[in-house]
């Protein structure tokens, strides 16, 4: 297969796993497809291994058969039955789209919500303890004016009660922007075990092909050398995932920081995203910290 076949495929195995993951599948592609023993399939989702093939003008008479049907089910003599289907089809068996996570989109990486630690009336309750009051007999308007006498007054230290956790997909030289925020805990994805994914970040044809050309080097590199080494070759356009679990005073001021308009580019669009999660899971908190700041 010629190079520009190889990055073809690349492209179609990556636009399908991106649907896949949007829907809220488990999908990844597998690494050196095709180029080892190890690597069988293309793709695989929910633990189904899947082969990606894709033709300029082909399949035309399959489409055809597909025509208003969700299954295809075709057999030759003496062989078994097999089923071809539309993607939506497959999303639909695997429980996909109604049962999608908190993942916002960025590039062609995500910011997903894992989980929250702690609430807004948690909080009140807290904080009610500096006064030796019950906490017990708050109402919904008791907890939002403590949580606006907090921000209001700069009383921070409550918030590093309540934490969010975060996995992240970003190119390398946006997590190591991130990375300087030494507050939170991270926990990142590992190119000295794993082999990378043909995966970056580009903002036009000439760094996308630079990022091939890259890509193809490491993978005749790792094929005589240790992984951890033929690593140091990869651009910092290339996606790595990681773990952020961050309290709320520091996620407050991760976002003071990285929303900012002298913040580069693309970390202010993941600082977007994290807004976003933030606000849909701490509305009164994030109401208060945005008047703050404003």
């Amino acid at each position: 297969m010629g190079k520009k076949s190889r990055r073809k495929g690349y492209r179609g195995e990556y636009q399908l796993v991106k649907r896949l993951k949007a829907a809220g599948l488990d999908a990844k592609r597998v690494p050196l497809s095709g180029q080892t023993e190890f690597a069988k399939g293309d793709v695989v989702v929910e633990g189904l291994v899947g082969e990606v093939k894709l033709r300029k003008d082909g399949f035309r008479q399959i489409y055809k058969w597909l025509e208003n049907r969700d299954i295809l089910f075709a057999k030759a003599d003496r062989k078994e039955y097999l089923s071809i289907m539309r993607l939506e089809t497959l999303i639909k068996i695997l429980g996909g789209e109604n049962n999608a996570m908190d993942e916002i989109q960025v590039f062609d990486g995500y910011v997903r919500l894992v989980r929250t630690d702690g609430t807004e009336r948690q909080l009140a309750e807290i904080v009610r303890i500096s006064y030796g009051k019950d906490e017990n007999d708050l109402t919904d308007e008791d907890v939002e004016r403590l949580i606006q006498l907090l921000l209001r007054n700069k009383h921070l230290s409550p918030f590093e009660f309540l934490s969010m956790v975060f996995k992240i997909k970003a190119p390398i030289f946006v997590a190591r922007q991130w990375f300087r925020h030494r507050t939170g805990s991270y926990l990142e994805k590992s190119l000295r075990y794993t082999i990378a994914e043909p995966e970056f970040y580009a903002v036009n044809d000439e760094m996308e092909q630079y990022n091939q050309k890259a890509y193809e080097e490491y993978l005749r590199l790792i094929k005589h050398i240790r992984k951890e080494q033929a690593r140091a070759i990869l651009p910092m356009g290339t996606y790595t995932e990681f773990y952020w679990k961050i309290d709320l005073r520091n996620l407050m001021h991760f976002l003071e920081l990285r929303l900012d308009k002298h913040a580069q580019y693309e970390i202010r669009e993941y600082a977007k995203a994290i807004e976003r999660l933030f606000e849909e899971k701490f509305p009164v908190i994030h109401k208060y910290w945005k008047e703050r700041i404003v």
